[in-house]
């Protein structure tokens, strides 16, 4: 198996850091995590997040201080912005091999990492500075560590970090995990609470994922429980927030698209999961679970969905495609797609460098608009005034 970990591990990271900083920062939300990391470096503060200047508590900070420490070695620069979450989705094709070995054989785990990684959805955001990777890398790790807790207990502690790395990353994006491993403890009817390591893990869980959260209430009280907790949280689960409503087939269709060009195997697969006996349970629990939380929350994004994706790749490979004429095509076409066709990933509005050019030539704060603010903000070094105080963003570029 080593050398199958070590060939993925060759190839994704050739194809995830290919061209990684060819372009500019998508103003959102990669340039809005990319300044907050910056100006974490500038200030010195390690513990209050800042954006525009102002406190920014909308995410908690494990990406951005690791977004911070690739900036101080290697500079502030797109490469570096993208960086933690391009190893991520090296991580993330590693673990799903790992995963697929407990049930797979080896070259069927080998195939089902590389299906990961020319999955256009995934590899897409894999190569942006955003947050939707490292959580997913931090939630596979804790599936992994649970299926192996099944036969040694120890592993409840690698559990607990993979958990709380994820709340650190992205908050509530990590309910999946622990809901669909609840779920699956309750269908074995599983007596973990016998074993010292799972209490061991779930006192890692706790500390580590609220250590931050709770020194950000005893600083900040009310002003942090209102962004995080109400603006980010609540107002997103009952409202449409900062994109356009969605309906709930929204999910159905981006996994049609970003699946290509597996979507036609995923029917087989599905039936091949049903009828085995194989195929662990709490992997579907988690991608039916991601995916009823994302259908049921008002505001949809794309990129919600995307934990999917290598339960999906698991599940194809269990077809066992190695046998067939099937995969090789595929997987090159995949590969065509993702790596020469997509020459710039990720792409950009086509007006934001001239927008850019002109708030690089001024002095004191600069008017824009919100779509640009971010980008703005982070290539001009120059506080940014946004005339948006609807938007979530909006009370942290208001003009006096």
């Amino acid at each position: 198996m080593a050398r199958y970990l070590l060939l993925a591990s060759i190839i994704s990271g050739c194809i995830f850091f290919f061209r990684l900083g060819s372009n500019q920062l998508q103003s959102w939300d990669e340039a809005i995590y990319a300044e907050s990391a910056k100006e974490m470096l500038v200030t010195g503060d390690y513990l209050t997040p800042r954006w525009n200047q102002e406190n920014f508590f909308q995410k908690p900070p494990l990406a951005i201080w690791a977004t911070a420490g690739l900036f101080k070695v290697f500079g502030v620069n797109e490469t570096a912005a993208r960086s933690f979450s391009a190893l991520c989705g090296v991580g993330c094709v590693l673990l799903t091999m790992l995963i697929g070995r407990l049930f797979l054989s080896e070259s069927l785990s080998f195939i089902a990492g590389l299906i990961l990684l020319v999955t256009p959805h995934f590899n897409y955001h894999a190569r942006q500075g955003s947050l939707d990777v490292p959580l997913i890398f931090f939630m596979l790790l804790g599936l992994y560590a649970y299926l192996k807790a099944q036969e040694d207990s120890r592993w409840w502690i690698l559990f607990g970090i993979g958990a709380a790395l994820g709340v650190m990353t992205k908050g509530p994006g990590a309910a999946a995990l622990l809901v669909a491993v609840g779920v699956s403890l309750a269908l074995r009817r599983s007596r973990v609470w016998k074993s010292g390591y799972f209490w061991i893990g779930l006192g890692v869980l706790i500390i580590l994922g609220s250590a931050w959260h709770l020194a950000m209430i005893y600083l900040y009280g009310n002003q942090f429980l209102r962004e995080y907790l109400g603006q980010q949280i609540l107002a997103r689960t009952a409202a449409v927030v900062d994109t356009a409503p969605h309906g709930w087939t929204f999910y159905l269709r981006t996994l049609f698209f970003g699946l290509l060009p597996y979507t036609f195997l995923v029917p087989f697969a599905i039936l091949r999961v049903w009828k085995s006996r194989e195929f662990p349970a709490v992997l579907t629990i988690f991608a039916i679970t991601v995916f009823v939380i994302c259908t049921a929350v008002a505001t949809k994004q794309a990129w919600y969905i995307l934990p999917v994706y290598p339960v999906g790749a698991l599940a194809v490979a269990s077809l066992n495609p190695s046998s067939s004429r099937v995969f090789l095509p595929l997987f090159l076409l995949a590969i065509v797609h993702c790596v020469i066709l997509d020459r710039k990933i990720p792409s950009l509005n086509p007006e934001q460098p001239e927008i850019i050019s002109k708030a690089q030539s001024g002095t004191g704060p600069v008017e824009t608009d919100i779509h640009y603010a971010p980008a703005v903000l982070f290539y001009s070094n120059r506080k940014i005034c946004a005339a948006a105080p609807d938007h979530t963003m909006g009370q942290m570029t208001k003009c006096y």
